[in-house]
């Protein structure tokens, strides 16, 4: 049922009851913006234009709702720190970036960021779909700020955290049920769609010119960077289709050289009138929805972490190194016997990003072969690498370069394409990383450009790659998980990104206000809950010694046994595992990766799994739904011949007790068990709960192969609201008229509470 009733404000109100769209959501209020103009001549964006979709009678259909169709023109992911190189950018003047030493530009866009940046910062505006958006929205020619009639918002945020003229969406809460009655992939009409729009100055004219001692060199990208968005989005700079992607919790990139604009001079990049304009259309629901059916608060639209513009070579480049440090030794290591210094091994593979003019030359480096990536017959580039010790003084006399001969350092060393993988011996001892003993190393990976014939620059950095890592073990070895050739107890927590005021937007320092209460209690590891979290977590965790499994962004609760058999959604599973490795590989802290949570199990997770195994052996992998029946949600199967395709660990939620002592005393025997028992979620810690956790602990202690586990979780998901009264309190499911919900289920209900509280529990057992 449709009533349209046209006021005299511009606004069209709509009551929309449709059980195909919202269930029981008949009082859902949507004001859809009425124009003078009539509908012939007002142009709407087309946002399937640009990307094959059509939502057409031919049955093409729309972009976000293709599963197929996982992004367009996103650049490969990689493990780069883009928040320490906008930090290190701020950090130094502007007439340092040319110099040898120059630090990539690189600056932050988030709304704190701006002053010097942009005047009027970024502009929202919240339409009811996202089929009837103005053209004018993104074309660089009239779309201003007076044009957008938006209002002010700060990024990173969720809309759903504020109220918008014209479109009711407020955050809404269920756990296994979706929040619309549609089948996937398709998603309700009404689909709230979010448009944001910032003008920026133009960039200084080295961000796409590489210029050394005053001589044009060559020339440089520029690179957008999108921390998070959800759910689905498309992007514009300058009326230009930059591209588009899926995946709320991961970071899309995007080249953006060839529409941005720059100045013609070295100045500031502030000539006359002229400016960039980026917006980006985020839709609240798409297909990507079913594979993030989390228990959470859900579809929290918005751009939800940080925002980058940096720069890079464009000729050859750094495109990524994962670099594994390992102890040679361990296996002489006598388990009761504390040790912190070993013989240490770096494993590592660079790849080289380059344009279509550049070519790599050579096999490998067996027969003394000189491995070189060549632009011309008189400039090729070398990679050297350099480690620093935790007081940062180099550990080699000279940055190591792998195609040299003669380094008996070096050893199983090939160049495939733009790939070059190496082993490379540690002379003396390394500092083992523990979560007791977090000692961390650096690595800087130098792309060099050499030119012999020229006078005055034969060679020069043109891209560094730096980050940190740690020497440690992790194996898997009768029953016990072994890191540093020790058997662990996993004293672990979930969880959840949850801000009481943000709600998926979490500032840097509840981060890390988390994480150092969590040392406080004695917690040792973390299982980010189920999706990947902000890159500062894993920073922090390195630092402060904290385990981590690392979980991808899948769950489809609701649709347990259905998606992971769907061949449609193979190819968006597999992307989202890629990405969070390729992003994440660097890190010490990750001991093991998680193929997500309660998606089922068939043959979408058996792929991620081989596909993890084959790039990263040094980790394990763990999937709780590996240990369910092949059908359905139901009991726990401890024998189920497959499940050692999907999961290194048995890694079963809230078993009994009993069925702990089961397994360790007969059927971990029976079965020939050589994986540890360490449970993804117990002691279901909402409201007043928490019970019987000592006889867990005696328990885990006791009996062979259980080894700990991680508490469900971290803290309330209250949502912090302020009565007419001025008392304070946290809001749950139903609180703010959002039906279907599942209530309280996400928080306990705190009248007069302004903090959220976090179960931290003395695990000094």
């Amino acid at each position: 049922m449709y009533i349209s009733i046209t006021h005299s404000h511009n606004i069209s109100i709509i009551f929309k009851r449709n059980k195909n769209q919202y269930r029981n959501q008949s009082h859902f209020l949507i004001l859809r913006p009425t124009t003078h103009h009539s509908p012939s001549t007002m142009s709407f964006l087309n946002l399937n234009a640009c990307c094959g979709g059509g939502g057409d009678e031919n049955g093409t259909p729309n972009a976000w709702e293709n599963p197929q169709l996982t992004g367009m023109h996103r650049l490969p992911p990689h493990s780069r720190n883009i928040r320490s190189m906008a930090t290190s950018y701020q950090n130094v003047s502007k007439d340092d970036a040319g110099d040898s030493s120059f630090v990539p530009p690189c600056i932050c866009l988030d709304s704190a960021a701006l002053q010097s940046t942009s005047k009027d910062g970024w502009q929202f505006r919240l339409f009811p779909d996202p089929l009837h958006i103005p053209s004018s929205y993104i074309n660089s020619s009239n779309s201003t700020s007076s044009t957008i009639t938006g209002k002010a918002t700060s990024v990173p945020s969720n809309w759903t955290m504020t109220s918008h003229e014209g479109v009711h969406d407020p955050p809404r809460y269920t756990n296994v049920q979706m929040p619309f009655d549609v089948l996937y992939p398709h998603v309700p009409e009404d689909n709230p769609t979010g448009v944001y729009h910032l003008e920026f100055s133009m960039l200084p004219k080295r961000w796409v010119e590489e210029d050394h001692g005053g001589t044009k060199l060559s020339r440089r990208r520029v690179i957008l960077h999108l921390g998070g968005v959800e759910s689905c989005f498309f992007v514009y700079m300058n009326g230009q289709f930059v591209g588009m992607g899926k995946d709320a919790r991961l970071p899309s990139e995007f080249d953006v050289t060839s529409c941005i604009n720059y100045a013609s001079s070295e100045k500031d990049g502030n000539e006359g009138d002229a400016k960039n304009i980026l917006a980006v259309i985020v839709l609240k629901w798409s297909d990507a929805s079913f594979l993030e059916q989390q228990d959470h608060w859900r579809g929290m639209g918005g751009i939800h972490r940080s925002v980058f513009l940096y720069s890079t070579p464009a000729e050859a480049f750094i495109e990524d190194v994962f670099c594994r440090g390992e102890l040679v030794d361990i296996d002489q290591i006598d388990k009761n016997t504390f040790r912190q210094d070993y013989k240490g091994l770096l494993k590592i593979q660079a790849r080289i990003g380059r344009d279509h003019r550049t070519r790599m030359k050579g096999k490998n480096i067996y027969y003394n072969e000189q491995v070189e990536c060549v632009r011309s017959e008189d400039t090729m580039y070398r990679m050297l690498f350099q480690l620093y010790g935790p007081d940062n003084s180099p550990i080699f006399d000279e940055p190591i370069d792998a195609a040299s001969a003669g380094n008996d350092l070096i050893n199983d060393a090939h160049l495939r394409s733009n790939l070059i993988s190496f082993h490379l011996e540690i002379p003396g001892k390394v500092k083992a990383w523990s979560d007791e003993s977090p000692n961390l190393y650096r690595i800087e990976a130098s792309l060099l450009r050499i030119n012999p014939s020229s006078l005055t620059n034969p060679t020069y950095k043109v891209d560094v790659f730096d980050f940190k890592i740690g020497f440690r073990s992790v194996e898997i070895r009768d029953r016990e998980l072994l890191v540093n050739g020790k058997a662990v107890l996993v004293k672990g927590v979930n969880r959840h990104d949850h801000s009481q005021i943000g709600g998926k937007t979490v500032t840097l320092e509840e981060i890390r206000k988390d994480l150092m209460l969590m040392k406080e209690y004695n917690f040792n590891a973390i299982r980010t809950a189920h999706y990947p979290n902000d890159p500062y977590l894993y920073d922090l965790a390195d630092e402060l010694g904290l385990y981590v499994v690392d979980e991808a962004n899948i769950e489809c609760h609701g649709h347990y046994d259905m998606i992971c058999r769907d061949h449609s959604y193979a190819a968006a599973m597999l992307d989202r595992v890629q990405r969070m490795v390729i992003r994440d590989q660097n890190h010490p802290s990750i001991i093991g990766w998680s193929l997500g949570n309660e998606a089922g199990y068939s043959m979408n997770q058996t792929m991620l799994y081989g596909w993890i195994k084959g790039y990263d052996s040094s980790r394990f992998v763990q999937y709780e739904g590996a240990h369910r029946p092949v059908w359905g949600q139901l009991p726990h199967v401890y024998d189920r011949e497959d499940s050692a395709l999907g999961t290194d660990v048995i890694c079963p939620m809230y078993p009994t007790i009993d069925e702990m002592v089961e397994w360790s005393d007969n059927t971990a025997e029976r079965v020939d068990e050589t994986r540890p028992f360490i449970m993804c979620e117990y002691a279901h810690a909402m409201g007043n709960s928490s019970g019987s956790l000592s006889d867990y602990w005696r328990t885990i202690k006791r009996k062979k192969g259980i080894q700990g586990g991680f508490i469900w979780d971290w803290m309330d998901q209250g949502l912090l609201q302020k009565g007419e009264d001025g008392k304070v309190w946290h809001a749950y499911g139903g609180d703010f008229g959002d039906i279907p919900n599942d209530a309280n289920f996400n928080s306990e209900k705190k009248k007069n509470k302004s903090t959220p509280k976090p179960f931290t529990l003395c695990l000094d057992v």
